[in-house]
């Protein structure tokens, strides 16, 4: 009866082992990369930086900022690069930066020459919380100052959040 329990063990063997075979040439591959670039006993780091330009939203402390001022799940718009967004800061976005409709649906919030009440009436449709304003070139005014429904609550020289009001 042991001869027959170890004969169907090599049977099973043998066809986990040719059922496993294609991808056991990328164990080899992924083994001797992991060893070469002496990461094979490190921990894996998070790989967003190096896929994500944070450049691109004013900057890793523009984004620390958001991190730990703001809460979680608030709901955004930004000038820029919205569809990426979320995966940085944990937020909710009222429109993306696509040019077709409607994902930009509110881009005229950025109109300078937009009446105050009718970017209010925008932002709150889109319950927008906050704005992330990014400063492209030297000028460093936006539609947004001396407004009182949209407050600056952070600055720096790549980028200008604004939280609305009400």
């Amino acid at each position: 009866r042991e001869p027959r329990n170890l004969s169907v063990m090599l049977l099973a063997i043998i066809i986990v082992f040719f059922l496993s075979s294609p991808g056991q040439g990328h164990w080899r591959i992924y083994f001797n990369k992991a060893l070469s670039n002496g990461q094979f006993f490190k921990s894996i780091e998070d790989p967003t930086l190096r896929i994500i330009n944070p450049a691109k939203f004013g900057g890793m402390e523009t984004i620390e900022f958001i991190r730990q001022n703001i809460t979680p799940k608030a709901v955004w718009d930004s000038t820029d690069a919205n569809y990426v967004l979320p995966m940085l800061i944990d937020a909710h976005m009222a429109s993306y930066t696509f040019t077709a409709e409607p994902t930009k649906k509110y881009k005229a919030i950025y109109d300078p020459n937009l009446l105050e009440e009718k970017r209010l009436e925008l932002a709150r449709n889109g319950q927008i919380n906050y704005i992330l304003y990014l400063i492209k070139g030297n000028s460093r005014s936006t539609p947004f100052d001396n407004s009182q429904d949209f407050t600056r609550i952070y600055e720096n020289n790549k980028a200008i959040i604004y939280q609305v009001e009400g």
